[in-house]
């Protein structure tokens, strides 16, 4: 072998022959992202299928507490148009990205509750929670340019 070379690296069958199934949640997690990754990566599947599936998933993934079964119902995949429809996870019926909804709350002061909980953070750290959470929302979106149809 090369000195350049990496080490070979067992696959994770290799570590662990004997693994157990993953647990519920794992899977209800996996389903969650997926239902996010195909809002970016599956425009030929209809709208209204994509956000069946994420409100689904969402529920599963976070559990069905009155608070989630409201928010569930208050998201929905939509096209936006700039220049050319890209799908996103939106508000409904408002139809406003909830990444860019997020994102303009940047610099907005720290909340009373917040800081009751996490009475530590300051407001660069309460900014980077925003900032990095729009982000993650927008990596769920599809790039302009794909199709919608």
């Amino acid at each position: 072998m090369l000195e350049s070379e990496p080490e070979s690296v067992p696959d994770d069958a290799t570590r662990h022959p004997q693994r157990l199934p993953r647990p519920a949640r794992a899977l209800a997690r996996e389903r969650f992202c997926q239902s996010l990754i195909a809002i970016a990566e599956r425009p030929e599947v209809p709208r209204d299928e994509l956000t069946a599936q994420l409100r689904t998933t969402l529920l599963d993934f976070a559990s069905e507490t009155p608070d989630n079964q409201e928010a569930a119902q208050h998201v929905a995949v939509l096209p936006i148009e700039q220049p050319q429809p890209v799908m996103r996870m939106c508000l409904s019926p408002s139809g406003f990205s909830v990444a860019q909804v997020l994102l303009s709350a940047d610099g907005c002061p720290l909340p009373d509750c917040v800081l009751d909980k996490f009475p530590d953070l300051n407001q660069d750290e309460w900014n980077a929670v925003i900032q990095v959470s729009g982000l993650a929302l927008l990596a769920f979106e599809a790039e302009p340019g794909c199709t919608t149809e």
